[in-house]
C-alpha cells in the first residue's frame, strides 16, 4: 500500500525514493535536532532514518502524512517485533512547526494503532527525552504511562529519558483510556 488515506490524513508508505522530501522534513525540524541531538541535522540524516534498525524486527513502517505541493507534514517510524515479539517500537513520530499542535499525531497514532491491533500486537513502546516536556505530555495524554528512565547519548547530548508503553488491549477515545485496564 503506497498511498492510503486514514483517520481525515493522506498517509504514503516512505521509502528510498522519498529521501529528498524526508530530508526536507528533517530540516524544517532542526529546532527538534538542536532539543535532542545538540545540532543541527546532518545532510544524510534521511539516509540514516531508513538504515538504523535494530538487530532483529519483524517488520519496520516508516509512513508519512502528505502536505501540500508534494512535501511532507510528519512521519512516524514503527517497527515491529522490537524489543520482543508484539512490541512494535516507535522510533519516531514528528512533524514540522506548522503542524504540530493540530490532532494530526493523535490521527496518525489512531491509525497506526488501527493497524497494529489488526497484526496483533500486544503494546506500542517508545522513548521521550526529559528536555522535550511537550512530547512526554503528548504521549501521556494518548495513554502512555512510564515503565523505565536511562541516561542516553543523543548526538552531542547526553539526555535523560523515559520508556513509555501502552497495551493496545487498551482501546483509547481521544487519548484517554477506556475498557478493561482503564484508570
Amino acid at each position: 500500500m503506497d498511498h492510503f488515506r486514514a483517520a481525515g490524513l493522506e498517509l504514503q508508505e516512505l521509502g528510498a525514493r522519498d529521501l529528498p522530501r524526508i530530508q526536507d522534513l528533517l530540516e524544517r525540524c532542526a529546532e527538534w535536532w538542536a532539543l535532542i541531538h545538540g545540532r543541527a541535522p546532518r545532510d544524510d540524516e534521511a539516509e540514516w532514518l531508513l538504515q538504523d534498525l535494530p538487530p532483529r524486527f519483524d517488520r519496520r513502517r516508516l509512513i508519512g502524512v502528505a502536505a501540500g505541493g508534494g512535501a511532507l507534514a510528519g512521519l512516524v517510524d514503527a517497527t515491529d517485533g522490537w524489543p520482543q515479539r508484539g512490541i512494535t517500537w516507535i522510533g519516531l513520530m514528528l512533524f514540522e512547526p506548522a503542524s504540530r499542535s493540530r490532532g494530526l499525531g493523535a490521527a496518525l497514532l489512531a491509525e497506526l494503532e488501527r493497524e497494529l491491533r489488526g497484526a496483533g500486537t500486544r503494546a506500542v513502546q517508545l522513548m521521550v527525552q526529559a528536555q522535550n516536556p511537550r512530547a512526554r505530555a503528548f504521549w501521556e495524554r494518548m495513554g502512555f504511562s512510564p515503565m523505565a528512565s536511562a541516561r542516553v547519548r543523543a548526538g552531542r547530548l547526553v539526555n535523560d529519558v523515559t520508556v513509555l508503553r501502552r497495551d493496545l488491549a487498551v482501546p483509547t477515545v481521544d487519548g484517554q483510556p477506556r475498557g478493561r485496564g482503564a484508570a
